[in-house]
């Protein structure tokens, strides 16, 4: 996962797994507490990738986790902000 910090921040994701097919939710957790879907990432053969601009700053993104449609997260990543 790579975050973009500007305007508009954006993030773009690339799994890479040796095996696993299906369509994901693509999720941020902003730091307090809401989420956000950002739209979907479909993976085939254990590869797949996603970019989308973010609804906001990405300093106020926590997580991004990749959901499966039963709910259940199937990958998850959180963002170190350094400090001030």
């Amino acid at each position: 996962m790579f975050g973009y910090e500007g305007s508009p921040s954006w993030v773009f994701v690339v799994v890479s797994t040796p095996t696993g097919s299906g369509t994901y939710t693509v999720e941020v957790t902003t730091h307090d507490g809401r989420r956000l879907p950002l739209g979907t990432l479909t993976m085939t053969d254990g590869k797949g990738s996603f970019g989308q601009a973010l609804p906001g700053a990405l300093r106020d993104i926590a997580h991004l986790r990749l959901v499966h449609p039963d709910g259940a997260t199937g990958f998850q990543a959180a963002f170190r902000h350094p400090s001030p």
